[in-house]
């Protein structure tokens, strides 16, 4: 038996190791697959950036790398299978420096395991020698709220670049390009496919085929004497994933194969219905839902036209694929639903909803109050209380608004001070409540304007001054009448 001061020490140190031990298994490792890379020049090989977190759930990753320049060249980057959902940082190289970096958020509950592929990448052996690729800086925080850094060790990968075999006498391939599909992981809705490259010094031509499997060659025999580009035309394929490989001869023999993935997609997304909810008919600003699929790239959005309006991108809820339509008006509308996929065809649903107007407002009465300083015209009337009035008025072509508020008592009156020129105006009014549901128009009142001068004579000018006009236009007719009686005499 020990003493019982060394059982104490053991004690503490088994502790002390268990802690050590737990703590370490809690971190997360950022690793590469393979770890060991063995390639000849030409060869094409794909390597992995992973993530480790058995302990504990994480929910973000950044990462730098660094490869052979002198060995490899970066050919292409697949996002396909990433944990990743928002990506921070997109990936990004340069065969220049030897570098690749990406970061990214992986979204809740986010990833607990062994093995969580974050981005898939192709390198191409360009030279013989030995190297590795590595890790050189990296974050991963934990999924806990408070964005935990939990990075333990990163990763790194021995490469080795061994010469071709002289008895398959390959030189690489070109590297292909694509006008019309120039991002292989976006998919497009066209009926051609289009793809350049540049003939290696001495080349004699190329030949080409397009295929579901990246394994597949082209036939030699369909070789074309200084071919740089290749049109396809895709009736003759299915949608999908497609790869378009390429070899070209050289002092009669052929190069290994060059690929370019392609994604097609010239269907729309399925027929969708639409459902209206709504519990009253007045309601001007309805919600319509709906929610289109797509089999093979996916919906990228939604567009609302409503009657002959213009198309607007519009937003649904995440909740219940719900969209609030904008205040209508009373009476029947047309809306349209445009569902566009990630290739931008699209597919369109149509439904007729009509809005009730609210009760109409009665006008009472109108008149002039003034026309001393221009005409002053009041519209009086009743209504729901609350509600919004606007009043509006025509004559012939001309047109004048106003607005008020029902008061308590259920009445309104409005005054229009702008003046108006003179005869006849037709006075309605309708009614506006805070939903923005509008009322069918009034009864109608009509107010009669006199004309300038008549204003001005019976309303400006005092009445003596009239009996002295008067008064003066009579003593000089007297006159002239008198003086032409004494030139007759």
């Amino acid at each position: 038996m020990y003493p019982r001061g060394w059982r104490v020490l053991l004690v503490a140190a088994a502790i002390t190791i268990f802690l050590a031990a737990h703590n370490a298994h809690a971190a997360a490792t950022l690793f590469i697959t393979p770890e060991t890379i063995s390639s000849k020049i030409g060869d094409r090989f794909t390597t992995t950036f992973q993530v480790a977190s058995q302990e504990q759930a994480m929910n973000a990753a950044s990462l730098s790398i660094s490869f052979p320049k002198d060995l490899l060249q970066l050919e292409s980057i697949s996002k396909t299978g990433s944990l990743i959902n928002l990506w921070v940082q997109e990936p990004s190289f340069s065969n220049t420096e030897g570098t690749l970096s990406f970061g990214g958020v992986v979204l809740n509950p986010g990833y607990q395991g062994v093995s969580g592929k974050l981005l898939s990448v192709t390198f191409r052996s360009i030279a013989t020698g030995t190297g590795q690729l590595r890790i050189v800086s990296g974050q991963v925080l934990a999924n806990d709220g408070n964005g935990t850094e939990i990075t333990g060790s990163l990763g790194k990968a021995s490469v080795v670049i061994k010469p071709a075999a002289i008895v398959q006498q390959q030189f690489s391939g070109p590297i292909i390009s694509s006008p019309t599909h120039p991002v292989s992981d976006k998919w497009y809705n066209l009926g051609v496919a289009k793809f350049t490259w540049e003939l290696p010094t001495g080349a004699e031509g190329a030949t080409w085929s397009v295929s579901k499997s990246e394994s597949s060659q082209p036939a030699e025999a369909d070789f074309k004497s200084g071919a740089t580009t290749a049109e396809i035309d895709l009736a003759e394929y299915s949608d999908g994933v497609r790869y378009f490989i390429l070899k070209v001869r050289k002092n009669g023999k052929w190069s290994s194969a060059s690929k370019y993935q392609f994604r097609v997609d010239r269907t729309p997304p399925l027929a969708f219905a639409i459902q209206l909810q709504r519990t009253d008919a007045t309601d001007p600003t309805p919600i319509i839902r709906f929610k289109a699929t797509d089999e093979l790239s996916g919906i990228a959005g939604y567009e609302v036209r409503i009657d002959a309006g213009d198309w607007q991108s519009i937003n649904l809820s995440a909740q219940d694929n719900g969209y609030r339509l904008p205040p209508l008006a009373p009476g029947a509308h047309e809306i349209k639903v445009r569902a566009i996929d990630n290739a931008g065809n699209s597919t369109e649903s149509n439904f007729s909803v009509t809005i009730d107007p609210i009760p109409a407002p009665t006008i009472t009465g109108g008149e002039v109050i003034s026309e001393k300083d221009g005409p002053i015209v009041a519209v009086e009337g009743e209504g729901q209380s609350g509600l919004e009035i606007e009043i509006q008025g025509r004559q012939g072509d001309r047109r004048v608004s106003f607005f008020t508020t029902v008061d308590a008592n259920g009445r309104f009156r409005a005054e229009y001070h702008q003046g108006l020129t003179p005869g006849t105006w037709i006075f309605t009014a309708t009614a506006k409540d805070s939903r923005g549901a509008v009322s069918s128009v009034s009864n109608q009142t009509s107010v009669h304007i006199n004309d300038a001068w008549y204003v001005f004579l019976f309303t400006k000018v005092k009445l003596w001054v009239l009996f002295i006009l008067v008064a003066v236009f009579i003593i000089i007719g007297i006159i002239i009448r008198k003086k032409l009686s004494s030139q007759i005499n």
